[in-house]
């Protein structure tokens, strides 16, 4: 169970950090607006934990 909630703290740390996703969702955002970014912004933050989480069982 401890392994989970470090994936998960870990997995809500990371989109928040400064970097080249967040800089092209910030771009998005500027340009084209909140409500069409969010797919993006939905779809970055669910590859990073499917990804993580593959890593985590030794995918």
């Amino acid at each position: 169970m401890s392994l989970f909630l470090a994936m998960f703290g870990f997995s809500l740390a990371m989109p928040i950090t400064p970097g080249p996703v967040n800089m092209v969702i910030i771009s998005s955002g500027v340009n084209h607006g909140f409500s069409r970014t969010l797919p993006f912004v939905s779809g970055a933050t669910v590859g990073f934990t499917l990804l993580l989480s593959m890593i985590g069982f030794g995918l």
